[in-house]
């Protein structure tokens, strides 16, 4: 019997970068282990570093895309695909209509049709995510609007560059300054192969073009004043143009 093809989905936010269980790298051990003792194949990965009430993510789109290389999808709990009830209803009726299997591991099977208190209870456990994902942001977001009064910055510093709060100020790192000098010796392409990441996700893989370019362009504009804390907010999502797609379908 042909084994079921498999993808798993994995996704962290600012917020929940930090918690135990949710990194990145956790996440892909556990799918991992859940899809072999399954036996299905894992043949796709996915993931994105934003909030889960957005579903404009680039990860989880592509993940809708490519559905014909896949009969599965895997995630450790129901919230890494969503955090808002509109968005996980609007998904299980994709994933129905194009007959693919969703799994949590935490929360078993999430695309089956269900009675009516299974029903019921299922987007009560929906809504947990969304309304945590609220707290949050009512809790956080004064503080962070006051912490930006004050100058300090919020969120993740321009790549290749540190938040010295003392200061109230970015600094650049010896690795960023490096990049810099090897593109201007060699070329952006060999000065990301000579200065791989040195953390996250991507740590011991090269550099692209475009991410040597976004550092020297963070470095310039370091030296001239304008690389400022704040500068960049990241909007919120939408999840409304995904539900008229799924609604055509």
């Amino acid at each position: 019997m042909k084994k079921l093809r498999a993808v798993q989905y994995r996704r962290v936010s600012t917020e929940e970068q930090a918690e135990e269980g949710l990194s990145l790298e956790s996440q892909d051990q556990r799918n991992r282990a859940f899809c072999q003792a399954q036996g299905w194949d894992l043949v796709g990965d996915y993931s994105d570093d934003s909030t889960g009430l957005d579903v404009s993510r680039a990860g989880y789109q592509s993940m809708l895309r490519n559905k014909d290389q896949y009969e599965v999808i895997v995630a450790i709990k129901r919230d890494r695909l969503h955090r808002s009830v509109d968005n996980a209803r609007a998904f299980t009726k994709w994933a129905i209509q194009n007959r693919k299997q969703v799994w949590s591991i935490s929360d078993g099977r999430l695309d089956e049709r269900k009675g009516a208190a299974a029903w019921f209870a299922e987007h009560v456990q929906q809504g947990l995510p969304e309304l945590e994902s609220r707290q949050i942001s009512e809790r956080v977001l004064p503080s962070m609007d006051l912490a930006k009064q004050k100058g300090l910055h919020q969120g993740r510093p321009p790549v290749g560059f540190i938040w010295v709060k003392k200061l109230k100020q970015f600094q650049p790192t010896p690795w960023a300054l490096k990049l810099r000098d090897d593109a201007s010796l060699h070329g952006a392409t060999e000065a990301g192969r000579l200065n791989p990441y040195q953390e996250g996700e991507r740590k011991g893989g090269p550099v692209s073009r475009s991410a040597v370019y976004r550092v020297i362009q963070n470095l310039t504009g370091y030296e001239q004043g304008t690389l400022l804390p704040n500068r960049h907010q990241t909007p919120m999502g939408t999840w409304s143009k995904f539900k008229e797609e799924v609604a055509a379908t």
